[in-house]
């Protein structure tokens, strides 16, 4: 059996707006998504602001 999680990588927060409700739908109604999380923070590249990767954190 596999099993999945949701994370949002910080390189990823600057292209857009999350969908926290929709995230938090799909993990509700799926029996193969055992884990919602983040995958941190990455102030080593400059891919994405770090307000915004802080905000998406939170």
């Amino acid at each position: 059996m596999i099993f999945g999680s949701i994370g949002i990588h910080p390189h990823e927060v600057k292209d857009y707006k999350i969908d926290y409700d929709y995230i938090v739908n799909e993990f509700n109604n799926s029996d193969k998504i055992i884990g919602v999380g983040e995958t941190g923070l990455d102030y080593y590249y400059e891919n994405s602001p770090k307000k915004k990767q802080i905000e998406s954190f939170k």
